[in-house]
């Protein structure tokens, strides 16, 4: 069979050494209509498959660093250089300190020019609302936009 152990050890969930052989195959032959794949059922350590609510973009995921108990408010709000909407999301300390630490990490994929790896992806129900780049780092108040 296929390999599904990672070649080299992860350093960190943006690891490409994540991806195996059998993951790669999973993800190619994964169908986002399908109802049976349910990423919400994904163990919390592993990478996963995801697609968005329209089903028409598929990802593969690190494993969870951050999940929504750190969140402790999110209002929305508009971006006064640009008139779009966006999320303003606010964490507890340890939130704050891991998503400073993540945004970070995709930043410097995105200087770097490391594309979809500077992604962060906002997973509900096991569905990507939201994947967009780390065009910024700020350790206590993201948004999305």
């Amino acid at each position: 069979g296929l390999n599904s152990t990672p070649t080299a050890e992860p350093t960190d969930a943006s690891a490409l050494s994540w991806v195996t052989d059998k993951l790669a195959a999973e993800f190619q032959a994964y169908d986002c209509a399908n109802p049976e794949n349910d990423a919400s059922k994904a163990p919390k350590d592993q990478p996963l498959i995801a697609c968005n609510p329209a089903g028409t973009e598929k990802y593969i995921l690190g494993p969870v660093e951050l999940d929504g108990s750190s969140i402790t408010d999110a209002t929305a709000g508009m971006n006064t250089q640009n008139g779009q909407w966006v999320v303003n999301v606010v964490f507890d300390a340890d939130g704050a300190k891991t998503f400073g630490e993540v945004s970070q990490r995709l930043y410097a994929y995105t200087q770097a020019g490391t594309t979809p790896q500077n992604r962060f992806a906002f997973v509900l129900d096991g569905r990507v609302i939201s994947a967009p780049s780390m065009n910024s780092w700020d350790t206590w108040k993201p948004r999305i936009m």
